[in-house]
């Protein structure tokens, strides 16, 4: 049960060896941890074999900022295409699909789409990545 930022509940453990006192099986040891105000650390303790056993989880979040730049320059390559987009089907005067099944906007600019990341645009193939 989950409340405000405290945890608490059971989870599964399959113990076995030494540290365990040549014991086998199925643990559904008591936890209560506590969620740290920026979410990514729980603290806290188990209950143990022996009695309470101290226990930090820590989320990596190490990679979020290259995620976040890779997004940004995405939304940005986006936002150029759909502009570029725009401006030639405000001059486009048909669209319509050629003997292989491209996708044609004829205006003063051809433009030939021919799958999701290949733009022929004024006879230059422009690959998106």
């Amino acid at each position: 049960m989950l409340s405000g930022n405290k945890l608490v509940g059971t989870a599964s453990v399959c113990n076995y060896g030494e540290k365990w006192g040549g014991q086998i099986g199925i643990q559904m040891p008591e936890m209560n941890l506590m969620v740290s105000e920026d979410g990514n650390t729980l603290t806290g303790t188990y209950k143990g074999w022996k009695g309470p056993e101290e226990m930090t989880l820590t989320r990596d979040c190490s990679g979020l900022d290259e995620l976040r730049d890779q997004v940004q320059s995405l939304q940005e390559k986006i936002a150029t295409l759909e502009l570029r987009l725009a401006e030639v089907l405000e001059t486009s005067s048909s669209i319509k699909r050629d003997a292989a099944g491209n996708l044609v906007i004829q205006s003063n600019k051809d433009i030939i789409i021919k799958s999701d990341k290949d733009i022929i645009l004024k006879g230059q193939n422009v690959r998106q990545n």
